[in-house]
């Protein structure tokens, strides 16, 4: 509970476990490399949900300590659905015990949920906080304009430049890398059916490698047996660090056909390793994706698309490495150097209005 003697020192971090798998975890992660060591406090265990209410309630009863401590800011890491009630909590009982509040949306199901639930009332509860996050100046919209907010900001997500050193590119067959949850929400499946429909168009041209688990592994492992396209599809499981780097450097185009985003990390981190982009059109991917210049964009849930962005830049390989120097380009605002910065600033302004208050 040792706090650092700089404006980071008085924020106290929370979120899922730091150590389980997806895209949160990923950005604090970087946070802690980054600039750490940060202080957090983990609400969620990666050991089940049974753990993660322990984990849970042995988080708010921490609380007090760290305040006691002199940490003055909570700034707390969440998602919709079940993330939302527990961030509330916490935030809430930070507020009662003289901090600060942040809640940081990672969602790209913001909209959907706050209309379910209702806009008003998310309203309410959302003007509790001293500053609402937002990844993407699509979703601050949003949140200002929809819910009514007035205490939304930006802060960019951050990334790590990718270590490996990119392979010469185009290879042949041309490489594509979905990195993701194996999850519908993200569009794999309709990639999978792709592959399987089109494989004779395919072999020899495309090849996919995928990075990634989560409760559609069973599914996505019986469509590729069953498909015959084990040949051209191949699936890595979970991967992080120098292997997830490797696949960086070795494929030649990301491809990520998602429902729904925020801000994706890892589209940020496939431009940061100099790869063209094929995406589907939610949430912030158009804010970084320009359809023809730094990849293509496509309407989410069409399989036609998909196959039509796929063979339009496998025509047109010369335009991969051309999109990739442009990606890597993009990338300077989401470095760690200047994601500390918007956050510092955001501090900042937090202990100033509560020194005036």
């Amino acid at each position: 509970m040792n706090r650092r003697n700089d404006t980071l020192g008085y924020v106290l971090y929370a979120g899922p476990d730091i150590k389980a798998q997806g895209g949160i975890a990923a950005v604090v992660q970087s946070y802690d490399d980054a600039f750490g060591p940060i202080t957090y406090l983990p609400t969620t265990s990666r050991h089940g949900k049974a753990a993660s209410v322990v984990r849970f309630a042995l988080s708010m009863a921490l609380l007090p300590l760290y305040r006691l401590r002199g940490f003055r800011i909570l700034h707390a890491h969440g998602a919709v659905r079940g993330s939302f009630p527990r961030k509330r909590m916490l935030l809430k009982w930070a507020s009662m015990l003289g901090m600060r509040t942040v809640h940081h949306l990672h969602s790209g199901r913001v909209q959907e949920f706050c209309e379910k639930k209702g806009v008003e009332r998310m309203r309410r509860k959302f003007s509790h906080t001293d500053a609402i996050v937002a990844l993407s100046a699509f979703w601050a919209g949003y949140l200002r304009d929809r819910v009514g907010l007035n205490n939304v900001h930006i802060v960019h997500n951050i990334i790590k430049p990718v270590a490996a050193t990119p392979e010469p590119r185009p290879h042949n067959p041309l490489r594509l890398l979905f990195v993701g949850a194996i999850h519908e929400s993200k569009g794999i499946f309709d990639l999978l059916e792709v592959f399987a429909v089109h494989q004779d168009l395919l072999r020899g041209r495309v090849c996919l490698h995928i990075g990634g688990s989560g409760p559609g592994n069973a599914q996505m492992a019986d469509i590729i047996s069953r498909s015959g396209i084990g040949d051209i599809v191949f699936a890595h499981g979970w991967v992080a660090g120098e292997e997830k780097d490797r696949l960086f450097a070795e494929c030649d185009v990301f491809i990520l056909p998602s429902y729904a985003e925020g801000v994706p990390v890892c589209v940020l981190e496939a431009m940061s390793a100099k790869m063209a982009v094929i995406a589907s059109t939610v949430g912030g991917i158009p804010e970084i994706i320009k359809d023809g210049k730094n990849g293509l964009l496509i309407p989410e849930g069409d399989t036609d698309a998909i196959l039509d962005a796929i063979l339009r830049i496998e025509a047109k390989r010369e335009d991969i490495n051309v999109m990739g120097d442009t990606n890597h380009a993009e990338t300077a605002a989401y470095m760690p150097e200047q994601v500390k910065q918007e956050l510092l600033e955001l501090y900042k302004t937090l202990l100033n209005n509560a020194s005036e208050a």
